[in-house]
C-alpha cells in the first residue's frame, strides 16, 4: 500500500506547534478501517415476489397524484362593486375603557 497522504516534517511541526494539539486527519484509507461485508439480507416472501396478482399500478404512488385543486378562478372578470356595497368608513379601533385590564 502506498503512503497515506500527509505534510512535511517541518510544516507538520509548525501546525502542530500554531493548533497546540496533533490534528486528528479526517482522510479515510482502506487498510484503516474495517471492512464493508455485511452479511446478505434473509428476507420473507412479500406480495411483490410473484408476478401473478400482482397489481403495481394500485400501490404506486406517483398514480395518485393529481392536478391540483382550483381555489380561485382568475380567469373570470371581476365583478363591479356598486358605490354602496363597499366597506364604509375606517374601522373603528379598540378605545381603553371599561374591557381595558392592564
Amino acid at each position: 500500500m502506498s503512503a497515506h497522504r500527509s505534510v512535511s516534517p517541518a510544516i507538520r511541526l509548525v501546525r502542530d506547534f500554531l493548533l497546540g494539539r496533533h490534528p486528528n486527519g479526517q482522510l479515510r484509507f482502506p487498510d484503516e478501517i474495517s471492512s464493508r461485508s455485511p452479511p446478505p439480507p434473509n428476507l420473507p416472501p412479500g406480495p411483490a415476489c410473484k408476478l401473478s396478482g400482482n397489481y403495481y399500478y394500485t400501490r404506486d404512488a406517483r398514480r395518485e397524484v393529481d392536478y391540483p385543486k382550483l381555489l380561485f378562478d382568475g380567469t373570470k372578470p371581476m365583478e363591479k362593486i356598486e358605490a354602496g356595497e363597499g366597506a364604509k368608513g375606517k374601522p373603528k379601533l379598540p378605545e381603553p375603557g371599561i374591557r381595558y385590564l392592564p
